[in-house]
């Protein structure tokens, strides 16, 4: 049949407006669609790593080309014009393909934040990829002549990019908000209104070209074509059930990370959300100019006069993101192996920024840094940070690194000898969070460490707990037989000072004595607590920080 006899066949609008009971089970069908493909882009886009995010996003493509396919199938049973007797497979598979590697091309710009014009432009190539692979299935059902309806197949596209575009600028825009715990995925009105757009979308599809139908030597396949269509909706469903249980698994992980570093750390409930974007910007994050330092003073116990060490503590910040928690962004860096990369900038950080307090003769006696535990491996690491001492002419005992308890119980064989070659260059470690976790004391004598730093949680409730107060005792006293240096963090009221004090602690830390300051405020406050000492003029000088 030619070209004019196909389009005569079907008079302008070749298969015309669907069934109305038809058009409504097509329309549930659509918001299932639109409901299972955010959420599989939600889910793709919390993926983490370079090799993890390809499979992720391949997986996903594949899902919701399927379900996109299988949807479009589907809806051509709204048409009675249609006779869908026989199918071809050919067109029927290619058609399955191109949306299949339309979603693959468009799907990882669908997830970014950076540039909302790379969203759209993503948007509006997902949508033409899958009007092309739904012209391809519909000459599954019939010879396509060569007419087309213009009106109709502008509508299609612009209803196509605007269902695409907009479903992702709201993903984007529920990702970028400040509050990770307000991370809100799309309500079922907005996925109703999605699946309403897509039932005059496929009206417009089917309209766009004219079919004629096809010769019986060239049909036979509508069956196989039905299973197919089932099978894309079985697998799409597995699929979906196993990005579910990958990311139930992922943010378990995460979690677990967390606690290890932070007893008091925890994902909220768009933490996972949260980490994917610091993931993203982590390039940029990784800088000084990102990375900013505020330094916590530790005071001798018995003398709070003394000079005192400071403690550096990363404040992590982006433009859109604003303030990146630090937990979170050395999760990223773990999930991407750049934990190394970030502990060199703030080691280098804090060594630069620290001279000053040096030329200036100021009571300071050093600095602490925290890293992570893959870090002391590294092979150059020792290498690294000598010549880092050197360059910033740092006297030996000046830094101190800490690690917590849990990386030394872990790593103790391999640490012991990183720990000697650091005693060599003038540089001591600490275990930090020291009963936090699971903990082994064979290590405090095993390794050869400074001293210990006990957790915040033995501060909690200090003041009316005896049995509390009783083990902290035990623990000093401990410290001073093996001849370890015992901070306790966390001091945040007079009372809690005066008990640990009375226990026996070397140092102590905590907002009740100083609160984290910024680099350039802390030559000023150690002037001016020097100051203050040598002029007497105010019994408690050290309780000024800012």
């Amino acid at each position: 049949m030619n070209p004019a006899s196909a389009s005569a066949t079907v008079s302008g609008h070749p298969l015309g407006l669907p069934d109305l009971e038809l058009a409504v089970l097509f329309f549930v069908f659509a918001c299932a669609a639109v409901h299972i493909c955010q959420r599989l882009v939600e889910q793709a886009a919390v993926v983490i790593g370079t090799e993890a995010r390809r499979a992720s996003f391949a997986r996903t493509a594949l899902c919701v080309g399927s379900i996109v396919w299988a949807l479009d199938a589907a809806g051509l049973f709204m048409y009675p014009e249609l006779d869908l007797g026989e199918a071809r497979l050919a067109p029927a598979i290619l058609a399955l393909i191109v949306m299949v590697v339309s979603g693959r091309w468009t799907i990882p710009a669908l997830t970014n934040t950076r540039s909302p014009l790379r969203v759209v432009l993503a948007g509006a190539g997902l949508a033409i990829g899958m009007l092309a692979g739904n012209a391809l299935l519909f000459s599954a059902f019939g010879d396509i002549a060569l007419v087309m309806s213009w009106q109709a197949g502008v509508g299609a596209l612009l209803l196509a990019t605007v269902l695409a575009v907009v479903l992702a600028l709201r993903h984007r825009s529920a990702r970028l908000r400040k509050d990770p715990n307000a991370y809100s995925p799309f309500s079922w009105q907005e996925k109703v209104l999605g699946g309403l757009t897509v039932v005059p979308l496929h009206v417009c599809l089917a309209n766009m070209f004219a079919l004629a139908p096809i010769a019986p030597a060239h049909a036979g396949g509508f069956k196989l074509l039905l299973a197919l269509v089932l099978f894309g909706i079985v697998g799409t469903a597995y699929q979906v059930q196993s990005l579910r249980i990958d990311a139930r698994e992922d943010r378990s992980m995460n979690l677990a990370l967390m606690l290890q570093n932070s007893a008091n750390a925890r994902l909220g409930a768009g933490g996972g959300q949260r980490l994917a974007l610091i993931a993203e910007r982590l390039p940029a994050l990784l800088s000084p100019a990102r990375m900013k330092l505020h330094f916590q003073p530790i005071f001798k116990a018995g003398d709070l006069d003394a000079p005192v060490r400071l403690e550096a503590l990363l404040r992590v910040h982006d433009p859109e993101l604003q303030h990146v928690d630090p937990e979170l962004f050395f999760l990223a860096c773990e999930r991407l192996g750049r934990t190394t990369a970030a502990d060199r900038i703030v080691i280098r950080e804090a060594l630069e920024l620290s001279a000053p307090w040096r030329a200036a003769a100021l009571e300071c006696s050093g600095i602490s840094v925290n890293i992570t535990p893959n870090t002391p491996f590294d092979d150059d690491f020792v290498e690294w940070l000598a010549r880092q001492l050197h360059e910033t002419a740092c006297p030996a005992g000046w830094l101190k690194l800490e690690l917590t308890e849990h990386a030394m119980i872990r790593n103790a064989d391999r640490l012991a000898h990183v720990m000697r070659e650091l005693a060599a260059l003038g540089v001591g470690v600490l275990m930090d969070d020291f009963g936090a976790g699971y903990s082994s004391l064979s290590m405090l004598g095993d390794l050869p460490i400074e001293g210990i730093k006990c957790d915040r949680t033995f501060v909690t409730g200090l003041e009316h707990d005896r049995r509390r107060q009783t083990l902290l005792r035990h623990i000093c006293a401990m410290a001073r037989e093996l001849d370890l240096k015992i901070t306790i963090e966390g001091i945040e009221t007079g009372s809690d000072f005066k008990i640990v004090r009375r226990l026996g602690t070397h140092d102590v830390q905590g907002y009740y004595l100083a609160r984290p300051m910024a680099a350039d405020a802390v030559v000023r406050w150690l002037a001016a607590r020097q100051a203050e000492r040598y002029l007497d003029t105010s019994p408690h000088p050290t309780m000024r920080a800012p």
